[in-house]
C-alpha cells in the first residue's frame, strides 16, 4: 500500500496513472516514458529496482537512488507488480486506502 502514493508521487507524471490523460510533461518527453504496467509484465522485480534507483541516461527518468534509500524504493516496486491489474477507479480506491502511508504519504 506505501508504493501507490510513492508512485504516485515519483512516478505518474511522466508515466501516467490508470485512468489518467497523460501529463503536459509526459506528452512532452523525448523519449516517452514506458508504460510501467507493461513493464511489470516484461521485467523482474530486481530490474525495475536497478532502473528505478539508477536512473537511465539521456532519457528523463532519473536516479531516484541519489534521493530515496532502497528501503523507500522497493514499496514501489512492488506496487508496480499489481499496477498491470489496476484501472482508473482502483488506482483511485489504492490512493485513498493509501493515506499516511509510504515515503510521500499524502
Amino acid at each position: 500500500m506505501a508504493g501507490v502514493n510513492d508512485f504516485n508521487s515519483m512516478c505518474a507524471e511522466c508515466h501516467t496513472a490508470p485512468g489518467r490523460v497523460p501529463s503536459p510533461l509526459a506528452r512532452g518527453l523525448n523519449p516517452p516514458a514506458p508504460d510501467l504496467a507493461e513493464e511489470a509484465l516484461e521485467e523482474s522485480p530486481e530490474t525495475l529496482f536497478w532502473v528505478t534507483k539508477n536512473g537511465i541516461r539521456m532519457t528523463g527518468m532519473p536516479a531516484w537512488g541519489a534521493s530515496h534509500s532502497d528501503e523507500d524504493i522497493w514499496p514501489v516496486i512492488a506496487f508496480l507488480q499489481v499496477l498491470p491489474d489496476l484501472d482508473g477507479i482502483a488506482y483511485q480506491e489504492l490512493l485513498e486506502e493509501a493515506k499516511g502511508m509510504g515515503h510521500h504519504a499524502h
